[in-house]
């Protein structure tokens, strides 16, 4: 069977064969012009695939782990089952200074290997200058102002001790320029890659007058910033669901099912980094977005990412209050209540529900 017959059963008739391609609507981003364009190889009954919309691409393999959530065992053995030879190599990347055309051909060759840039390995930035932990000063006076503010915002002790939290009475932190900058009156919270190795720091100020609430770790170009790390990823990875907020507080009031981003937009790279870390899943667990109210641009945007590679994507509409401030039972009645399949027509419908309440 050629993979095309595959796609067909799949995903849908092709529209009509351009020269060496067979052109589909895209599975992934939804559109429906046609703009998912297969190559048909000149060697091979199989070819490889382009979305000229959403810019996904890859092989057969690919196509069958993305589109079906399995591993790469699993889709290999998809594929077999079906008829389809395989005879592209999975491990070979497309090349940006080639043509697009040319950079299809090389991937069918077994001799062509892809040489990559090396990337330079980021580090965690520094920890802030006089922190004192809280699992290390339960009983200290000095810590009961922190401790007591954790309380009033529904946080457990034992998510203290958990999360390794920490609070700074006076001390300072690094900025990317190598300067320092005080830090005063904070509470700490760590970010931890899904090994459970630090990663990131973020701080909340426990003053009510302060001017500056929050402070995300300042990174310098190898050092790993906001934009590269999510918030209890080491400890949702295993559950049976992930719920994916802005902050700390609306993540760790889903416990262990809930991460955070550090901001209303949930970029390409934690994308990555969530999907990764549960690829290799007998079980592909839900992803829920629940992010602020007010971020109806960046809720269907992110959530369209997702869906593309997961399709147990969902979008959890809730109001104006969030989760930290609802608490974890409302939170979850509203994900078992509210929550939509991340499709095309239920991002539409979610933007028009928005826009009129």
């Amino acid at each position: 069977m050629k993979f095309q017959d595959f796609l067909t059963m799949h995903i849908g008739e092709p529209k009509e064969d351009a020269i060496n391609e067979t052109r589909y609507c895209c599975p992934f981003c939804g559109e429906t012009d046609y703009k998912f364009y297969v190559l048909n190889s000149l060697n091979s009954d199989n070819g490889l695939y382009h979305c000229k919309k959403c810019g996904e691409r890859g092989n057969p393999i690919r196509f069958v782990k993305d589109y079906f959530n399995v591993n790469g065992k699993v889709a290999r053995d998809t594929l077999e089952s079906n008829g389809v030879s395989l005879d592209i190599n999975p491990n070979i990347k497309f090349n940006s200074e080639l043509t697009e055309r040319e950079s299809m051909l090389l991937m069918l060759q077994d001799n062509y290997t892809q040489v990559e840039p090396k990337k330079e390995k980021l580090v965690p930035p520094d920890i802030p200058i006089g922190i004192e932990y809280i699992k290390d000063n339960l009983n200290n006076p000095r810590a009961k102002p922190f401790i007591d503010y954790l309380l009033s915002r529904n946080i457990t002790i034992n998510q203290m001790i958990e999360h390794c939290m920490g609070y700074v009475i006076r001390g300072k932190f690094k900025r990317s320029d190598g300067s320092y900058l005080p830090l005063t009156n904070s509470v700490v919270f760590f970010t931890f890659n899904a090994y459970g190795e630090y990663v990131y720091w973020n701080t909340r100020n426990i003053n009510p007058n302060s001017t500056l609430k929050t402070i995300n770790a300042p990174a310098s170009s190898h050092e790993y910033s906001r934009k590269d790390v999510v918030f209890n990823i080491n400890r949702a990875k295993n559950q049976p669901f992930i719920v994916i907020n802005e902050g700390v507080f609306d993540a760790l009031t889903f416990g262990d099912f809930g991460v955070a981003t550090f901001g209303k937009q949930v970029t390409d790279s934690q994308i990555k980094l969530i999907l990764k870390t549960i690829e290799d899943r007998d079980i592909a667990p839900k992803i829920y977005l629940f992010l602020d109210k007010g971020t109806i641009k960046e809720t269907v945007s992110s959530a369209s990412k997702l869906y593309a590679k997961h399709k147990k994507t969902y979008i959890v509409p809730h109001g104006e209050g969030d989760a930290n401030d609802m608490g974890t039972y409302k939170s979850l009645m509203l994900l078992k209540e509210n929550a939509m399949l991340a499709t095309p027509e239920n991002l539409n419908l979610f933007t028009v529900q928005e826009l009129l309440s």
